[in-house]
């Protein structure tokens, strides 16, 4: 078990204590019961180990679902990265990884795409002149940079059809 699951049952258990004597205990019991089960079936925050760390949203751009496709909202993502000379490392519908490692920073940033929006997710590290990873580090610049070139890319996709 877990510390969160273990520290649920103590609490339960706690609870039930308390509740025993002024209530009847058979209802405490289906309740508890009841509670117990909906807390352990919740997920747990924790990443899997088989899944990597995708790091914190530093960025959303809305997309106007009416005027934008799904499509033309992974085209703007993939052409803002490789105009900025991004490396693709992955590559599908709703879901873009890039990564850059440039002087004295590395990033790998994963775009969550849907029809509403498009969601930038950033682990980047602060690197030595050899390219070992320092500290972490955001490349502010650098997403901003992202983020504006992908915000012109759903405007003009927009409000520019066919051009």
């Amino acid at each position: 078990m877990s510390l969160w699951q273990d520290t649920l049952e103590f609490l339960f258990r706690v609870m039930a204590q308390r509740f025993c004597a002024i209530w009847d205990p058979f209802r405490i019991s289906s309740f508890a019961t009841v509670f117990l089960a909906a807390c352990l079936s919740l997920p747990s925050n924790a990443a899997r180990a088989d899944e990597p760390d995708i790091g914190p949203v530093v960025f959303t751009v809305a997309v106007p679902h009416d005027k934008v496709s799904l499509k033309q909202a992974h085209d703007a993502v993939v052409r803002a990265a490789l105009g900025r000379e991004w490396n693709v490392q992955d590559d599908h519908e709703k879901k873009v990884v890039i990564h850059l490692l440039h002087r004295k920073n590395e990033a790998t940033v994963t775009f969550l795409i849907t029809d509403e929006s498009i969601e930038a997710h950033c682990v980047g590290y602060a690197v030595d002149k050899a390219g070992n990873r320092e500290k972490p580090e955001q490349p502010t610049g650098w997403l901003k940079y992202l983020e504006r070139d992908i915000t012109k890319a759903i405007n003009q996709a927009a409000f520019l059809p066919g051009k």
